[in-house]
């Protein structure tokens, strides 16, 4: 059956993002191993020596806290108190999973690669459980039944349990490097047929069926009746009702391949059960398949013995039949999974191209700006100067030019004038150096026109015009002309 020697795939919700996971092997020697069972804690230190693995010390207490109810800080500290008065010291820890807090499915698979297979499981997944792929740590399983088909066992518990977990492991100074199923298959199974494995609990059983190279299904049915105090004619009834539905539901060739019984607790309950176990499920299993035995591993500790087996698959460097415990990813990780597909990558290397590119041209306009101001820095003080001497030559170049463009206008207005005074000016007004205005009087016509005559005459004067004329002697008059200095 070579239960444990494939690679069973691991798919765990992180972010609504689901992988799959080859499982990491690393070599320990020595591993601690803590169980939840019904209000109670099991807890296992085993150690590997030579070929083979043995337990260094076992407890089993009450436990006063529900661990999916209680906060991770009181939930770490009682778990450290209960190790602190055992006397383990160990940090490394294997988390083993009831089954009751788990959610499972099995389906057949058709002939996918790859990739398809994974959306197949993962569309599966999100159908038949009440969580998305996201809130979900999800572990499965394949197998193969005698007919060629294949098959895969989904097994799923709620993220928020396995984060809880993480966190109180934490209070308690543990490092978890596995969180999976204590399930007590041990590695002698006939390869050539299944396993029914029953394994006995505080207040029910663990029903387990492997083949086909992969787990078949698991089970936790509770019970009225199993520590073995009472001896009525049928005290486990429901559960071997249960027992023959689940063998029911199994695909044929799988349910008929099973060749080996495994009943495991403490007597006289496992002999009792046995016995009734052997004659509700024979219509299921031919009679001359079955080979009851017994666990032969840990019989003074049954209910240790899930953990042992765990643990010893781990050490042995074997891989987990399941395993939920999140990859532990970065920022970086998280990132690039999300722009995984092929169209997303595209853009966002060419997001990635044009944000390189910016930030290029955002480097070079700083050192150009960095440049500059260097360069500034040097020459700051001799400009300074320049400005101020350049301040000072416009406010006193008018008193130093060579040209008199306002006295040379009236130079010119006064030459036109004639010397014997019978023509002569009241006011005489310029503006902006060439607009000028003139009033006078004049002893008659003749003598202002000839006043007129030599303005026209310099070509420096232009626009004459003659504004106001009134009277005869004196004449009063006002004229207006334009000097342009050339």
């Amino acid at each position: 059956m070579g239960i444990g020697k494939g690679n069973p795939l691991s798919i765990v919700g992180m972010e609504g993002v689901n992988e799959m996971t080859a499982q990491r092997k690393v070599a320990y020697k020595t591993l601690l191993g803590i169980e939840f069972g019904d209000q109670c804690l099991r807890a296992a230190l085993v150690s590997r020596t030579g070929d083979g693995t043995q337990i260094k010390k076992q407890i089993q207490v009450p436990l006063v806290l529900d661990p999916l109810a209680a906060t991770p800080e009181l939930l770490g500290q009682e778990i450290r108190n209960t190790l602190q008065q055992a006397g383990i010291r160990e940090t490394r820890c294997v988390i083993c999973l009831p089954l009751k807090w788990l959610l499972k499915h099995r389906m057949e698979l058709p002939d996918l690669g790859s990739d398809d297979q994974r959306s197949f499981i993962h569309l599966h997944a999100e159908r038949e459980f009440p969580f998305s792929l996201g809130d979900l740590s999800i572990s499965v399983s394949t197998f193969t039944a005698s007919d060629g088909k294949r098959y895969v066992t989904i097994l799923a518990i709620p993220l928020t349990y396995i984060r809880a977990l993480e966190a109180a492991c934490n209070v308690a100074g543990l490092r978890p490097i596995s969180i999976t199923v204590g399930v007590p298959v041990p590695d002698t199974v006939p390869q050539d047929g299944g396993l029914l494995c029953v394994q006995q609990r505080e207040a029910g059983i663990d029903v387990t069926v492997v083949g086909g190279g992969g787990v078949v299904t698991l089970r936790w049915l509770a019970s009225g009746d199993s520590d073995g105090d009472q001896h009525t004619s049928d005290p486990d009834d429901a559960v071997l009702r249960e027992i023959r539905l689940t063998l029911s539901e199994l695909p044929s060739p799988i349910r008929e391949s099973i060749r080996t019984i495994l009943i495991q607790g403490v007597e006289p309950w496992r002999s009792r059960f046995q016995s009734a176990l052997v004659d509700r499920i024979r219509p299921f299993i031919p009679a001359a398949r079955i080979d009851m035995t017994s666990d032969g591993v840990g019989s003074n500790a049954p209910g240790v013995l899930p953990l042992f087996v765990t643990l010893s698959r781990i050490l042995n460097g074997q891989n987990r039949l399941f395993e939920f415990l999140p990859p532990k990813t970065g920022s970086f990780q998280r990132i690039v999974s999300r722009i995984s597909s092929r169209g997303n990558l595209f853009f966002g290397g060419i997001g990635a191209v044009v944000v390189f590119v910016a930030m290029l041209a955002f480097l070079w306009q700083q050192m150009q700006l960095a440049q500059l101001e260097s360069e500034w820095s040097a020459m700051k003080t001799p400009v300074s100067e320049i400005e101020a001497l350049q301040d000072k030559v416009r406010l006193f170049r008018p008193w130093f030019g060579d040209s008199i463009p306002t006295l040379n206008a009236i130079l010119t207005l006064t030459e036109a004038f004639p010397e014997e005074g019978v023509v002569w000016a009241k006011a005489v007004e310029i503006k902006d150096g060439s607009a000028i205005s003139c009033e006078g009087y004049a002893n008659g016509s003749a003598e202002l026109l000839k006043v007129l005559d030599r303005l026209n005459q310099d070509r420096r004067v232009t626009q004459l015009q003659v504004q106001q004329v009134q009277g005869r002697s004196p004449t009063q008059f006002r004229l207006t002309l334009y000097w342009t200095g050339e």
